[in-house]
């Protein structure tokens, strides 16, 4: 058995700013190794909450590794995992952990995509008998299903049932979209559910066979995270998953490709049970991986391109008559060989021409004029301020949310950084992005003739959705189209321009059993204070006075009804509520 790393060397590598080929470091607290036979680990001691452990069993065992007579074989060895291992016949794993208060679904559960199978589990790490059959179940999930005769042909029907009758909505509309999201490659013939006929006329020898090709250690990954012994839990995977061998003729895995220019298309899938209508367009590029301190520049650039096409898209949202609801930009790892920019938005449903219209032409916009240097500005405080309440904050991060992360730290390599790490890497780049450099990489982000628009959109009667070639025709033009560019408001400097006098206080008390301090004040106010510590960061405020709806007149309770949400929505004085954004960038605030 070999340790990788050392992690006390690479903890600070970047400390003296000597930009090379140099490899990310790893969060201080983790313990990453990998034992002989390939099997990694990844074990972090974290205490939110406290006594209870974030567990994921990471296989890079997904429906692209599946031959067509096998399609759908995947998902299946994923459901045979809780019907029967070695030492944990038929349903007497389930039946087992429910003893122990685990919830089916809630703190156990699994799921099957494209590239990955993962097995997740949230359970209480002080009973020592109950972390030692939590053990014992993982190592029969790597090694060890028996795949009963009688219980593949009762999960023949279950899946059959789930393939027929469970599959919602959001199933069926992406049965419909991955095939032209995913062009050009095997994923669009691969999607996870598989094939009815496969299914129905599946054999034990066929899931034995995938399992025992696929489930072996250099595939595999357990990611421990939450309030353990990681000394302990250390030895245990050392002593109890070095059983583990990958078969002598076992299959390279297979590292699909997509190409990455596929010119324009659309698909357009309805559904009568959909409940929301959303679109994505989206650009292909190839894949960059962010594990060096130099192309981490990349990951920052990134951040602040995506910053501000979020806030240019969410002013939108802020009209009278608004074209969509919300819009979200992001831009990251994909699946295969690319990386991914897109525009989400999501609107009622006669309003698909109008909102696609509005992410088409922003990215034009952005694609040909770039961004403002006060834009820039504006998402470095942004960026910042997310960065030092991180780190104030750091303590307080779930035990979910990295093991999350570690999970895509094994499939795709992302960086999985501290706090501390993170804010110290980003303001190594953050200040020198200049905006030329952000705006040349832009231009070359959004493809006006290379980019693929996806809908799903409910079915209702009276409305009729854009077919896909209206949508191309309407999209081509705008990225032919040669907008204005953008104009911006002034960023406030002050929100008060005369602070007024304090008032006298004229009277304190204190509530001794609730720890509560108040002070009246000349003007009739009265404040009340309790000192906290549940967010290292935060002070929470909040003003009110008698009245409300209770004292108005029946024909006042209306207005009276969208008043809150009408102040949330505006601005304050003569400012808009985007200028008070921009204002409130580099402020930790709600």
């Amino acid at each position: 058995m070999k340790k990788l790393f050392s992690l006390l060397s690479v903890l600070f590598v970047f400390a003296t700013f000597t930009v090379a080929q140099t490899s990310l470091p790893l969060h201080p607290d983790l313990i990453k190794g990998q034992l002989d036979n390939g099997f990694t680990y990844y074990i972090m001691k974290n205490e939110m909450p406290k006594d209870i452990v974030s567990i994921r069993l990471v296989t890079k065992v997904g429906s692209i590794l599946e031959e067509e007579h096998e399609r759908g074989v995947a998902h299946f060895v994923e459901h045979m995992a809780f019907n029967g291992t070695e030492n944990f016949p038929g349903n007497s794993l389930i039946d087992y952990l429910e003893t122990k208060g685990v919830t089916f679904g809630r703190d156990l559960n699994a799921f099957v995509s494209f590239e990955q199978t993962v097995y997740m589990m949230d359970v209480r790490s002080d009973d020592p008998d109950m972390l030692d059959s939590i053990m014992l179940i993982l190592e029969d999930w790597t090694g060890r299903l028996v795949f009963d005769p009688d219980e593949v042909a009762d999960e023949i029907g279950v899946i059959s049932a789930e393939y027929r009758g469970r599959l919602g909505a959001n199933d069926r509309m992406m049965n419909e979209t991955f095939p032209v999201e995913y062009m050009g490659s095997m994923y669009a013939e691969r999607l996870p559910i598989g094939k009815l006929e496969v299914i129905e006329s599946m054999e034990r020898e066929t899931l034995v066979e995938f399992y025992r090709k696929w489930y072996r250690p250099d595939l595999m990954a357990l990611v421990v995270v939450g309030d353990v012994d990681t000394e302990f839990i250390e030895s245990e995977i050392q002593r109890r998953f070095e059983f583990l061998t990958t078969p002598d003729d076992a299959p390279e895995r297979r590292q699909e490709q997509l190409p990455l220019e596929t010119g324009v298309a659309a698909v357009v899938a309805t559904d009568a049970e959909a409940t929301s209508t959303r679109a994505r367009l989206f650009y292909r590029h190839e894949r960059e991986n962010i594990n060096t301190v130099e192309n981490y520049r990349t990951a920052v650039l990134r951040s602040l391109f995506t910053n501000m096409m979020r806030e240019r898209l969410s002013d939108y949202t802020r009209l009278g008559d608004p074209p969509f609801n919300f819009a979200f930009s992001s831009y990251g790892p994909s699946i295969g060989n690319i990386d991914v920019f897109s525009n989400t938005v999501v609107m009622a449903p006669d309003k698909v021409a109008e909102a696609i219209s509005v992410a088409a032409l922003e990215n034009r916009r952005a694609q040909l004029h770039g961004f403002s240097e006060t834009e820039l500005n504006t998402a470095r405080a942004s960026i910042r301020t997310n960065l030092e309440r991180a780190v104030l904050e750091r303590d307080q991060q779930q035990s979910r949310m990295h093991s999350s992360r570690l999970m895509s730290r094994f499939l795709n390599q992302s960086p999985f950084l501290s706090p501390e790490q993170q804010k110290e890497l980003t303001m190594m780049y953050l200040d020198d992005i200049s905006l030329e450099d952000l705006n040349e990489a832009v231009g070359s982000w959004i493809r006006p003739d290379d980019w693929i628009l996806s809908v799903m959109a409910p079915e209702i009667e009276g409305i009729d959705i854009p077919s896909e070639e209206e949508l191309i025709a309407m999209v081509k033009e705008i990225m032919a189209s040669f907008p204005e560019p953008l104009e911006e408001g002034e960023v406030p400097e002050n929100l008060i321009d005369v602070i007024p006098d304090p008032a006298p206080i004229v009277s304190t008390g204190k509530n001794e059993a609730m720890d509560i301090h108040y002070w009246t004040f000349e003007n009739g106010a009265t404040v009340y204070f309790k000192k906290t510590d549940f967010r290292s960061d935060e002070i929470q405020m909040r003003a009110s006075r008698p009245g409300g709806r209770s004292v108005l007149d029946i024909e006042d309770l209306n207005n009276a009804s969208l008043a809150t949400g009408t102040v949330m929505n505006s601005g304050l004085g003569p400012w808009t509520r985007s200028q008070l954004q921009r204002f409130n960038a580099d402020k930790v605030m709600n």
